[in-house]
């Protein structure tokens, strides 16, 4: 019985540990993401402004 608690541990810290990375990279993404669309609006409204 014990075995297959300690097979369910271990099995659950896994699964959290890899939500806890996938939640890492994807958060760190986001803001890479969030940097480039900032730089790309500025490349844009300088680009409005040259056209007036």
């Amino acid at each position: 019985m014990f075995d297959n608690f300690l097979l369910i541990t271990i099995v659950i810290i896994v699964m959290w540990v890899a939500a806890l990375v996938f939640y890492l990279v994807t958060s760190r993404g986001q803001g890479d993401l969030q940097d480039s669309i900032e730089k790309l609006s500025d490349m844009l409204d300088k680009s409005d402004h040259r056209d007036s």
